[in-house]
């Protein structure tokens, strides 16, 4: 008996070992490993965001690894059957904002990518992180530029959005680009948003604003847009320089 005891003995600890390094910290009915190419406090960020946010919740025992590979960090984690066969897109969908509004701040706005595993951390689904662009931090919120805009257009208009009150509790995510002289600031919503008459009304006259204040009178389009940045409902240049009945919207909605 003794002399099988060896062998499986040294299976398991390989088997750790494949896995890198464990966090030893108290986890419900998870485990959280990373790689010797991610520093310990780099892990350790991720997995308190990780136990902050509840993914440890004790319905499934959970297992993670944090890796890094030619320069993209890669967070995998084990996911249950039917989760990794089935073809839910909003599954898909929530882990790619993870990836690209939570992750990606963690570890110093670094490329991440999502490997959906399963219990022996082989991985069956790649999630890339969508390329939004450059990050800059805005309160809670973010405001991403294209490389079609210059760094210093792009913190004019965050200052702009700062001062008009989005942050904190009413921070906003958005993304700024440039398409010949017209610049689109692209806003993530809820996609009942971009079908409400008096939300539009509000992002006319934020549009307006804009041209004003912020791009000296250029033109502008304002989009609606969902989690991946993919456009709802575009407000064009023609339709913000249309009067606005009421003598405009209060851009506060917009909060």
């Amino acid at each position: 008996m003794q002399r099988f005891l060896f062998p499986l003995l040294l299976l398991c600890l390989v088997g750790c070992s494949n896995r890198g390094n464990q966090l030893d910290i108290p986890l419900t009915d998870g485990e959280f490993f990373y790689t010797d190419s991610i520093r310990p406090d780099e892990a350790q960020r991720v997995a308190n965001y990780l136990a902050n946010q509840n993914y440890f919740d004790g319905t499934r025992h959970k297992i993670v690894q944090l890796d890094k590979q030619n320069g993209t960090y890669l967070f995998r984690a084990s996911f249950p059957d039917s989760v990794l066969e089935g073809t839910d897109n909003q599954v898909i969908a929530s882990m790619r904002r993870a990836v690209a509004m939570e992750l990606s701040k963690l570890l110093d706005d670094q490329r991440v990518e999502i490997q959906m595993c399963d219990d022996g951390l082989n991985t069956i689904k790649t999630i890339p992180q969508p390329n939004h662009g450059t990050r800059l931090a805005m309160g809670t919120g973010d405001l991403f530029f294209t490389n079609t805009v210059k760094r210093v257009v792009a913190e004019r208009l965050r200052t702009f959005l700062l001062a008009k009150g989005f942050a904190g509790k009413n921070s906003i995510t958005a993304q700024l680009n440039l398409v010949n002289t017209t610049w689109q600031f692209r806003l993530m919503v809820l996609p009942q948003k971009a079908k409400d008459p008096d939300y539009l009304a509000t992002c006319r006259a934020f549009g307006a604003e804009l041209s004003k204040e912020v791009f000296g009178g250029a033109p502008v389009e304002v989009h609606l847009c969902d989690l991946d940045f993919r456009t709802l409902h575009a407000i064009d240049w023609a339709t913000i320089q249309t009067p606005i009945a009421a003598n405009g919207a209060d851009t506060t909605a917009m909060k």
